[in-house]
Formats: C-alpha cells, sequence, structure tokens
C-alpha cells in the first residue's frame, strides 16, 4: 500500500476477535487517506563542472496519482537548461536544452503472462509507458531532435534484486550540423537514425536487506539494436545501411557490469571499491556505436584527476591533434576505483582518500584519434589518478568535493607516462594544468 504511492496516511488497527467455533483469530483494519489526486512540482538547479562549465536547470511536473482510478500515475514534465563555459584553455559552445516527458506507471505487470518473472507480493511489480522529446543545440556546432518511446516493467526478485525489463525501446535521432560554422571535430559523436531493440539490468545490493561489514553491489545492463532486423535484412558493412520507416537503424550489442564491493571498520570508517567494465559491438547496419550509446571518462564519478570526456580513448590525447573536439567516447571501457572513508567531525564530516585507473577504447580504427584501438597491449594505456575530498553526509544529501590529480598520463611517450615525479604542488602553472576539482551530489560508487 506504501509502495503505490497513491495514499497520504496508512494506519493499521489489529483486533482480537473469534470465528463460530472458538478459534481465535486477528483482524487488521487499514485506514487509508488518499493523496491529492493531482500535483504540481517545480525544480530548479545549478551545476559547475571541472572545465569551467557551469550551467542550471528547470523543470515543472504534472501528475495524477490515480488517473484510471486503479493507482495508475501519470507525470507529465517539461524541461529546459543550458550550460556555459567561463574560462578555460579550450572554450566549447555553450549548450541549450529543453524537453517533455511523458510516464506511465501502472502497478501490475501489463501482459505479464507473457513473461516468466519471479515477483514477490512485499513489492508492487510496476509496467512503465514512457514517449519523450528533447531538443539540444550546441552553438555553431549541431542542433539534435531525439523523440523516444518505450514500454517495459520493474520488479523485485527479493527485497535486494531488482529486474529492469524494456522489450520495447525506439528512440529516433535526427542530427542538423552548421557547416562550416565550427572549428571543432563532431563527426564522432553525429548520430542520424533509429535505436530500436530491448535492454535488461539486473541490480543486486546486499546493504539494503541489512547492515553488514562486508557489502557487495552489482549492476550488469544488457542492450541491443536492430538485431533481429539486421538478420531479416540480412545486413552488411560491405553494402549501404539497410532502412525502417525511412531511415537507418542501429545494429549493436552491448553489455556493461559495476561491481563493488563495501568493507566497513569499526563503524564509521569503510573501503569502498569498484570494477566497471562495458563494451559495445557495432556490426551489420553500423560501422560504429551510436553517440549516446558510447563510454567516457573522467569526471566526478570515474578518473577524478582527469576532465569530464576528455579521457583516451586509448593513447590518444587532444594535445597530439590539430583537431578539436567536444568529446572523446569510446567503444570499450575498463575502470577500478578504491576510495577509504573515514570521520572527520561527528557524523556529517568525512574525509576520503582515493585512487583511479582505467581507460576508453575504439573498436575499430579512426583516423583522427590515432592510438585509441583496443589491442591486446591495452594496459599500456592505462590512466591512473589519485586524491583527497570531502563528504558533508546531511543524511537526506551528500555533498562531495574531491581534488583529483593525474598519476599516470598515457599518452606520454614510453618512460615518461607516469607522472609522479613532475609534482609540484608549489608550481602555480603545474596546478592549473593538474588539479581538477569536482563538486558533485553523491558519493561515485
Amino acid at each position: 500500500l506504501v509502495s503505490l504511492n497513491a495514499f497520504k496516511f496508512i494506519k493499521s488497527e489489529l483486533t482480537d476477535t473469534y470465528d463460530s467455533t472458538g478459534l481465535p483469530l486477528l483482524t487488521a483494519l487499514y485506514n487509508l487517506t488518499p493523496s491529492p489526486s493531482k500535483a504540481l512540482s517545480f525544480e530548479t538547479s545549478a551545476f559547475s563542472q571541472n572545465d569551467s562549465r557551469v550551467g542550471s536547470r528547470l523543470s515543472v511536473g504534472w501528475k495524477h496519482r490515480n488517473i484510471f482510478r486503479a493507482a495508475e500515475q501519470l507525470e507529465i514534465k517539461l524541461t529546459g537548461g543550458f550550460e556555459v563555459q567561463y574560462g578555460g584553455g579550450l572554450k566549447l559552445p555553450n549548450l541549450y536544452q529543453a524537453g517533455l516527458e511523458t510516464n506511465l506507471s501502472v502497478p501490475r505487470l501489463l501482459f505479464g503472462s507473457l513473461f516468466n518473472v519471479s515477483t514477490t507480493s512485499a513489492f508492487v511489480p510496476r509496467s512503465y509507458v514512457k514517449l519523450g522529446y528533447n531538443y539540444y543545440l550546441r552553438e555553431t556546432a549541431y542542433q539534435l531532435n531525439t523523440f523516444n518511446f518505450s514500454l517495459g516493467y520493474q520488479w523485485k526478485e527479493a527485497i535486494n534484486k531488482d529486474h529492469k525489463l524494456y522489450p520495447v525501446n525506439i528512440t529516433f535521432v535526427r542530427t542538423d550540423t552548421f557547416k562550416g560554422a565550427t572549428n571543432f571535430y563532431i563527426d564522432n559523436i553525429i548520430f542520424n537514425g533509429i535505436i530500436i531493440g530491448p535492454t535488461y539490468q539486473f541490480t543486486y545490493n546486499s546493504q539494503i536487506a541489512g547492515r553488514k561489514d562486508l557489502n557487495f553491489f552489482f549492476d550488469g545492463l544488457a542492450d541491443l539494436s536492430g538485431n533481429i532486423l539486421g538478420l531479416a535484412q540480412k545486413t552488411d558493412l560491405s553494402k549501404e545501411p539497410e532502412k525502417i520507416f525511412g531511415n537507418p537503424y542501429a545494429q549493436y550489442v552491448k553489455m556493461q557490469t559495476d561491481f563493488r564491493v563495501y568493507k566497513t571498520f569499526g563503524k564509521e570508517n569503510m573501503w569502498a571499491n569498484r570494477i566497471f567494465l562495458g563494451a559495445g559491438y557495432a556490426y551489420g547496419n553500423s560501422y560504429k556505436m551510436p553517440n549516446v550509446k558510447q563510454f567516457f571518462a573522467g569526471g566526478a564519478s570515474s578518473l577524478r584527476g582527469f576532465r569530464s570526456r576528455f579521457l583516451g580513448p586509448g593513447s590518444f590525447h587532444t594535445s597530439k591533434s590539430d583537431t578539436k573536439f567536444l568529446e572523446l567516447l569510446g567503444d570499450i571501457k575498463l575502470e577500478a576505483n578504491t576510495e577509504f572513508r573515514t570521520p572527520l567531525y561527528s557524523t556529517w564530516l568525512k574525509g576520503a582518500v582515493f585512487a583511479d585507473a582505467g581507460n576508453i577504447w575504439l573498436l575499430r580504427e579512426d583516423a583522427t584519434m590515432p592510438g585509441g584501438v583496443f589491442t591486446k597491449n591495452f594496459m599500456k594505456d592505462i590512466a591512473v589518478s589519485a586524491g583527497l575530498g570531502l563528504r558533508f553526509d546531511f543524511s537526506i544529501l551528500v555533498l562531495r568535493l574531491d581534488f583529483g590529480m593525474p598519476i599516470r598520463k598515457p599518452w606520454m611517450d614510453p618512460g615518461e607516462k607516469w607522472v609522479i615525479r613532475d609534482i609540484d604542488f608549489s608550481s602555480k602553472a603545474w596546478r592549473q594544468e593538474n588539479i581538477v576539482f569536482n563538486l558533485a551530489i553523491g558519493y561515485p560508487f
């Protein structure tokens, strides 16, 4: 009843009674106070990136908690925002975004008989129907229109096991570039066409079941597009891309896993570790993965000593090229993170020491990014960063400040990749080039 989100208050009354034979019974009476059926919400936020970008986002939402009188929830949200850069060496074009999202949540499995799923009555399984549109404008570079429709299910097998299955996922992307109006290379982030296929995600979190000294977290995702269509139309990279509804479609297989281990020492000290493995393989109708499905490295929850989306792929670095990029993406991602957290003052201020290692790679050669392909010598391309951080834990909100710096730069010449000996905190030029400040909400993992 609580998870239906349809009631403001739920009170239970238990009464001892007897049946006609004199056997004792326990009668439960639930007093339900409905929540207002309609609600209007307004959200605003401001943010700062580690490469001198700032921005703001606004959203206005309307929700009906009982649209078809069986606790179905319909939510409509209008969003907008911008992102501008006030400094830094490489000035990126401003970004503006607007979108409209509709989400229908049904507290049961629609067409559930078609799927043999294991659920428990302790949790309400849900079906989701989602429809949305988003518009992005990157000044002087491109404008992007995306339409998406999805039908899926979310259910709990147990309190610590979650399943998300979306058998229907359709995304249409239309990108228009401003030719000759920008000096940035954008071919690596341009996709036009349809992404159509299912996704399945499984999450296991032992922390939910109760406090333990050793906890595990696992999240696995399988993402497919165009596989059945490609098989039916006999797609091949040597031929022109096949189309559906007059537009080419992406054909790929993508898998990723996120595994974490949390070890507590005493009441507050914690050693947190994460390994992330991900790979996407485009074939048949696609020479490369759609950019929205590729991986990136660097930033507040990745390798914190490197700028977000500007690490890799492989041993490539923008300093090796005259080409300017808006972002750098890859088909493969390997990453490992470790962090020790300890209280500094009371229970709300904590400190952290961390280290991160990993990178992204391409599966196929790209002449604009030499050294970006994944090979058997991929370990030579591993980037390493380390740093210190503060966590302001206010229970309902965790504000995180991390200061990271590179320890190993994979684009440097052999013998010079480890840059520990170059650390010079007294040098302003070194600090500006190497110290990366990350401000974020929540723990990185």
